[in-house]
């Protein structure tokens, strides 16, 4: 699969609000794969996280997986997207933009207490409900009706592990 001809001119591995470095160029083909997944998935949850051919629910943990493993060779995180805290015990719901007037199957908006995605170098994020790679703080402060926090879930150093056995990563994080 090729990227449509009129997201050709994004192969100079500009997104919105990042540059990436040097170094990334190197990693170009990971990037260019993950890109790709995110358009296909993008269109595919076009109404409400869901999936398009049988209207389940999306999870998002499963998608950040498959984003990770096309990008495990330039070190990539699973992030975990929160609301601001509200009461010091509980975080504010995240709503997402991209869905504003959308059904989540249950008459509702749709309306998270988490969301997980991957990001690459520190600040690049990989989320389907954006489509493109883009900048964590542009990300943070634009893709919700608030500002959010991320928080890291799974470290880059420990991603091969996670994606080998997610049940048994997630023990033994509990033991540590």
């Amino acid at each position: 699969m090729s990227l449509p001809e009129s997201d050709k001119s994004k192969r100079d591995l500009t997104t919105e609000g990042t540059r990436f470095s040097p170094d990334i160029a190197v990693y170009g083909i990971y990037i260019a794969n993950a890109y790709e997944y995110l358009i296909v998935t993008n269109k595919r949850l076009s109404s409400g996280y869901r999936w398009d051919n049988t209207g389940k629910s999306a999870f998002c943990v499963d998608i950040a997986k498959e984003v990770g493993r096309r990008l495990l060779p330039i070190g990539p995180s699973i992030i975990e997207v929160l609301g601001e805290r509200r009461d010091g015990l509980h975080n504010e719901p995240i709503i997402p933009k991209c869905y504003e007037g959308t059904d989540n199957g249950f008459g509702q908006r749709v309306i998270w207490t988490d969301h997980h995605l991957v990001c690459a170098k520190g600040d690049i994020i990989f989320d389907p409900i954006v489509g493109r790679p883009i900048n964590a703080d542009l990300y943070r402060t634009t893709i919700f009706e608030s500002p959010v926090l991320l928080r890291t879930h799974v470290p880059a150093n420990e991603m091969a592990t996670y994606l080998q056995d997610p049940v048994r990563w997630h023990t033994n994080r509990r033991m540590i």
